[in-house]
């Protein structure tokens, strides 16, 4: 395994960010949920099959974001988020902590402060393993605080446009991220634009590096790059930055080379103001289609650092 980036210690701030509920901030554009008479047919849904919209879910919760997907008629299917109560063995195949040793991770020792970036890891192992098994080639995985961006009775239009455009080298499709830039200091290079929406190519800073950002919010992998997807597992430090740095920018040293797999292998879809149109949803800005909303519900991670802090409580007693 590569060793992570130094824009690491952005992807840990995010993710503690991200830990924290966002439940006091303003809420605009509610989005109504739509029952299962009115979902129709849905270009995703042509792509990854009925049940290929995997979405990561806390049991137990009472969240509900995840059911705005359905105002594009979108279907999910619930995959049970691995928690920080799962026996070490599952935990550590998904992350690795502080205080495991790991000879691939920098120091021999993981990154991850808190079980629960171990149990995010995890939750997104657990999903590519279930895509793996299925017979589509294309599969879909989301975090259930993930949203469409806008209610949009041209969703399908857009998609299909889009997606009859990506090339046959592409792996992964990003459909949500976190630039972890400001837009002044992004340069995005687009593939293809069709109204509002566009596939991304790439991104690069201003020095012309090769740059991804951050979030693992919502993506689709094809079913014959999964092997290598899977090779990031464990993960020495939060997923995001897993990806980041040991697949969309590997081998090491790639960024100024146009040699990086990201650039190859991976594309985004987006949509025109993404990122205003989906200001204060969450602590950082986000890129997409779909975009994570913490307006009015904690994000999954905050979920899971519930059942962190309950579990260790129960210990403490």
């Amino acid at each position: 395994m590569v060793q992570p980036i130094p824009m690491l210690s952005t992807y840990i701030v995010c993710a503690a960010a991200m830990m924290t509920s966002t439940v006091t901030a303003a809420i605009v554009n509610k989005k109504p949920f739509l029952s299962q008479s009115t979902l129709g047919s849905n270009a995703l849904h042509e792509i990854v099959g009925l049940d290929g919209v995997l979405v990561l879910y806390v049991e137990g919760s009472n969240r509900m974001t995840y059911k705005q997907l359905e105002t594009v008629g979108i279907k999910p299917t619930l995959v049970s988020a691995v928690t920080v109560d799962a026996p070490q063995e599952e935990l550590i195949k998904g992350g690795v902590g502080v205080n495991d040793t790991a000879s691939f991770c920098p120091h021999s020792k993981g990154q991850n402060k808190r079980p629960v970036l171990q149990a995010i890891d995890a939750s997104h192992r657990k999903a590519l393993l279930i895509a793996q098994k299925r017979k589509e080639e294309w599969t879909a995985i989301f975090e259930d605080d993930t949203v469409p961006i806008e209610l949009d009775p041209g969703f399908n239009d857009k998609f299909r446009n889009l997606w009859a455009q990506i090339p046959k080298r592409i792996g992964v499709v990003r459909l949500s991220w976190c630039p972890l830039l400001s837009e002044d200091d992004l340069v995005v290079n687009t593939y293809y634009e069709y109204k509002n929406f566009r596939l991304v190519d790439y991104q690069t800073n201003l020095n012309g590096e090769y740059w991804t950002g951050g979030c693992a919010s919502a993506y689709m992998v094809r079913k014959d790059y999964l092997p290598r997807v899977l090779r990031i597992f464990p993960c020495c430090s939060a997923v995001d930055a897993c990806m980041d740095s040991e697949l969309y920018h590997y081998p090491k040293g790639c960024d100024n080379t146009n040699t990086c797999w990201g650039q190859k292998h991976m594309m985004g879809m987006d949509m025109q103001d993404s990122v205003n149109k989906t200001m204060h949803w969450q602590y950082v800005t986000q890129h997409g289609i779909f975009a994570q909303d913490n307006r009015e519900a904690a994000s999954i991670r905050h979920e899971l650092m519930i059942h962190d802090n309950v579990q260790n409580n129960s210990e403490k007693n």
